[in-house]
């Protein structure tokens, strides 16, 4: 089942694995951001991605190319059949929820050029277990990886500890002192999180 097009998808490009994903062009009209097929709803139907995917640097659309700039808020929401993620490098941001409840994906590799991750872009992505964080990252939304249960090992430099708030790894109870970059055990960062932050 194919996504449907819509004003929230302009159209739809297959990866290399022959997952199909939809796309709008950005308003500088050379580059395309990755989104979710339903512009109200942030549920796939039966058609939602699935396995390990590859997203693509560029898309052609109308005989034309774009380069992937950035991965909308709730573009794979609830995508549990996911099991890895690969962002290429042109990618910038990474939206609100965007991987919210893959609680199946193993791992993400995202792009050397990403600068923001959106509040719970990871939550509840409860398998992956090591996460390294580009050095080009300098934004970190509230709860970003929160309930990642799985979750062992996080490479991140100290400013970027610095930066992230104090619930990003809310109910990452496995960190234990593997927080890489940090100065602090796990103990006192844990104490420290808005334990009243639901999501």
């Amino acid at each position: 089942m194919l996504p449907t097009v819509s004003a929230q998808c302009g159209f739809v490009s297959a990866t290399a694995e022959g997952v199909s994903l939809c796309y709008r062009v950005n308003a500088d009209g050379v580059t395309a951001t990755l989104t979710h097929p339903e512009r109200d709803w942030p549920y796939y139907g039966a058609g939602k991605p699935k396995g390990g995917i590859a997203v693509p640097a560029t898309v052609t659309h109308s005989g034309k190319e774009y380069r992937v700039a950035a991965i909308d808020s709730y573009a794979f929401y609830g995508c549990d059949s996911i099991t890895s993620i690969c962002l290429p490098d042109g990618v910038v941001r990474i939206g609100t929820q965007a991987f919210n409840g893959c609680r199946n994906m193993k791992s993400i590799a995202m792009g050397r050029e990403l600068k923001a991750i959106g509040e719970g872009a990871f939550a509840y992505c409860a398998a992956m277990d090591s996460l390294v964080l580009p050095a080009t990252v300098d934004s970190v939304g509230m709860l970003a990886f929160s309930m990642c249960t799985g979750l062992r090992h996080v490479e991140m430099s100290e400013g970027q500890r610095r930066r992230c708030g104090s619930t990003v790894f809310h109910g990452c109870e496995l960190l234990g002192e593997r927080m890489e970059g940090s100065s602090r055990g796990e103990g006192e960062f844990l104490k420290k999180m808005d334990a009243k932050t639901g999501f």
